[in-house]
């Protein structure tokens, strides 16, 4: 068996791992407002590596923009992205610098290779921060793959308050 490192292909590290699934609908203000918005709690030191799917395409009343990432560092996981061009079927690929909407066919697992893939955090919590504008359609679904390091290491789904 192959010892796994952060960074490595985070498709493969996957088994046995805990996961974590909140789906985010920006009709809600909880959700779609101009603010940082936190989707897990994490508690403890944790291993995570987070995949951002769309199940609907997003809309904004403007020219709204999203990045992801953890509390302190919301651009952490991605840059920023337009949300237009964020639409079902779509997954927000971790670690990704520039860009970072990769478009996958139904079904399709898209991971990243990249140092952020996965990350040790002990106690700071995971989400996105939307600018420019809010946003008004679609939804997004977080899935985070998590293995506690510390006794008290814990993700649990977030409530959309401040990150």
């Amino acid at each position: 068996m192959k010892a796994n490192r952060v960074g490595m292909n985070a498709g493969f590290t996957l088994l046995g791992m805990n996961r974590t699934i909140v789906s985010i609908d920006f009709t809600s203000a909880t959700w779609n407002t101009v603010a940082s918005h936190e989707v897990f709690t994490v508690t403890g030191m944790v291993l995570v590596t987070v995949f951002w799917r769309c199940t609907e395409d997003l809309a904004s009343g403007g020219a709204g923009e999203i990045q992801f990432g953890r509390e302190g560092a919301t651009n952490e996981y991605t840059a920023t992205q337009v949300i237009t061009g964020i639409d079902a079927g779509e997954f927000i690929e971790p670690g990704v610098a520039t860009g970072g909407v990769t478009n996958a066919e139904s079904g399709a697992f898209i991971n990243s290779a990249t140092t952020d893939a996965m990350m040790f955090l002990d106690g700071l919590d995971i989400g996105y921060e939307v600018s420019v504008a809010a946003l008004t359609d679609g939804t997004i679904q977080g899935i985070c793959f998590w293995t506690p390091i510390s006794a008290d290491g814990l993700v649990v789904a977030g409530a959309g308050g401040v990150l």
